[in-house]
């Protein structure tokens, strides 16, 4: 009832009363609005994607873990942490944040390494100049 008139004409084949219907709404509008490799179309953006210059650490963060996701869904939660963690540190716009991650967060995994660099951006922003 929402949706306006393409959104709409996309679901007026889909049957009300069928035990599915959520299921084909969804499948009609992935169709008509999503991405036809969606699994590759995230994985490109993961490999291609660093920190913009006006995007926060955190921000960085979540995109790579849902592209991570949309990529990768079955993937092994060890393999996960590391190919994250690997991203994170080499696709920071600062690159003595790079450094300083490399160097202190060698051994960390990836929600640790976050941690350290929310901690070290902190730091470096309440340094008076």
């Amino acid at each position: 009832m929402a949706l306006e008139h393409p959104a709409s004409e996309v679901l007026r084949d889909v049957p009300e009363s069928s035990a599915d219907a959520y299921e084909l709404i969804w499948s009609a509008l992935a169709r008509r609005y999503g991405y036809l490799d969606e699994p590759q179309r995230a994985m490109r953006l993961y490999d291609l994607g660093t920190q913009h210059p006006n995007e926060t650490l955190v921000e960085y963060e979540i995109a790579l873990r849902i592209w991570y996701r949309e990529a990768w869904p079955q993937g092994d939660e060890k393999m996960k942490d590391s190919s994250l963690k690997r991203k994170f540190e080499d696709g920071r716009q600062s690159p003595e944040m790079v450094q300083f991650l490399k160097s202190h967060a060698r051994n960390d995994d990836f929600a640790q390494t976050v941690a350290k660099a929310r901690l070290q951006e902190a730091n470096e922003t309440a340094k008076p100049r």
